[in-house]
């Protein structure tokens, strides 16, 4: 039996790591896996799975490449493997015309 963990199903990284903990005590084997997340959700499982205790198996997280466009440009797996980002913040730089895109509408400024 393996555990797959998906931290955007899970509520975030900290119920994520700690179900990972849990697992780990329990001697259960697990992975992260990303859902269809964007490429800022794919950073943070990345980091997540980093942070962890090694796992047995290969994490699932070369997702970004399912997308037609994204908010940002992901890291992309080199050999079979997905170097943690090591830019500030998640790592990952956005991506101006996948914002563009994704933009649901008029921009309007709301001031105070």
């Amino acid at each position: 039996d393996v555990l797959v963990i998906k931290p955007a199903a899970l509520g975030g990284l900290r119920s994520a790591q700690a179900l990972a903990a849990e697992a780990a005590r329990a001697g259960v084997d697990f992975y992260v896996t990303s859902m269809l997340d964007s490429a800022y959700g794919v950073a943070a499982a990345t980091h997540l799975a980093a942070a962890l205790p090694a796992a047995a198996l290969a994490h699932g997280l070369a997702t970004a490449a399912l997308f037609s466009f994204d908010l940002a440009r992901s890291p992309l797996p080199d050999g079979g493997w997905l170097s943690v980002p090591t830019a500030p913040g998640w790592g990952i730089e956005a991506d101006a015309a996948g914002l563009e895109r994704a933009r649901a509408g008029q921009s309007i400024e709301v001031g105070a």
